[in-house]
């Protein structure tokens, strides 16, 4: 009702509507239940431009904004730097697409400027934050420094989420090794519904590459620790399983394997000429772990044995 004209406007609402109520403007509401927030918005990602208007509008509706999903990785879009940010911001496009409001939350390293940063028509909203005023070229070292980063970045992220977010209508995903998934417990004791994906350990690299590591006892530790605190874990491949379940017998909670989801519309049959030269390509990050000395190795095997065979060469792009 305004109070200017005494004028009464009935509207009626779907789930996932904001409304803006001008000032002056008095409202009732029949059985529904309503959340009066500031604008621009408290929680990351609540900012939203309001029509000049003296009536009560709709600024947006979607039909399941009434629910939020939080991931928390070391990768996002903005730093994209290996399979796992590859992994969430597929599932964060999906569930934008779903109608579903998702936060990111990852931290900045290196130069990379913190804020927040948004994505498919603002319903993906990635959250950078600097733990620290330090220079932090990575998150997957194994060493007590890098530890002692992960450890800054989980005490970070936890403090933001039970300090800004509702725990009604809010799902956390968490994502990585170590210390992400090694927070799960301290959200679920606060009232949070958390999953936790586990899409890499690092122990077994390390241990592969150098099995006397003066760190690897230590890292086993809080992996084992990041596997216990955790009541919900999905792992990528059957191979995760195996190794979480190396690593942590004892674990014996819900466990499913889920494997990152690959669009074959990001493919296309090459067709290639009779007298193309045949290319071979590997792309990842350039670490012992990630077994390039094979890539290599083969190819020098296959060169030689086609030139043998008196077959054409072929191009390996690593």
């Amino acid at each position: 009702m305004s109070s200017q004209n005494n004028e009464i406007i009935e509207m009626e609402l779907s789930p996932g509507a904001i409304i803006f109520i001008p000032p002056g403007i008095g409202h009732q509401a029949d059985g529904i239940y309503a959340l009066v927030i500031a604008i621009p918005g408290f929680l990351p990602g609540n900012e939203m431009s309001i029509p000049k208007t003296s009536s009560p509008v709709v600024v947006r509706s979607y039909p399941n904004s009434a629910h939020t999903i939080i991931h928390v990785s070391y990768q996002d879009p903005e730093h994209l730097a290996g399979g796992q940010g590859v992994a969430v911001l597929n599932i964060c496009k999906i569930q934008a697409q779903m109608g579903f409001n998702v936060i990111w939350i990852s931290p900045a390293i290196k130069n990379e400027l913190t804020g927040i940063y948004s994505y498919f028509d603002g319903r993906l909203r990635v959250v950078k934050v600097k733990i620290n005023n330090e220079w932090i070229p990575t998150f997957f070292g194994h060493d007590e420094n890098t530890q002692k980063h992960r450890e800054q970045f989980g005490d970070y992220f936890v403090k933001l989420i039970s300090d800004q977010y509702e725990r009604r209508n809010v799902s956390i995903h968490l994502h990585g090794f170590i210390e992400v998934p090694r927070r799960a417990g301290e959200l679920v004791g606060e009232g949070f519904n958390v999953t936790s994906t586990f899409h890499m350990f690092l122990s077994p690299r390390v241990e592969e590459v150098d099995s006397t590591h003066p760190y690897l006892s230590r890292l086993k530790e809080i992996e084992r620790l990041a596997v216990k605190a955790n009541t919900k874990i999905i792992v990528n491949s059957m191979a995760m399983k195996g190794e979480l379940l190396r690593l942590c017998p004892e674990y014996s909670r819900a466990l499913f394997v889920i494997p990152n989801g690959v669009n074959d519309r990001d493919f296309k049959q090459p067709r290639f000429a009779r007298d193309h030269i045949p290319l071979v390509s590997a792309y990842g990050r350039i670490s012992p772990e990630k077994g390039f000395d094979l890539f290599i190795k083969a190819a020098k095997t296959v060169t030689y044995r086609r030139r043998m065979n008196g077959r054409s060469d072929v191009n390996f792009v690593l």
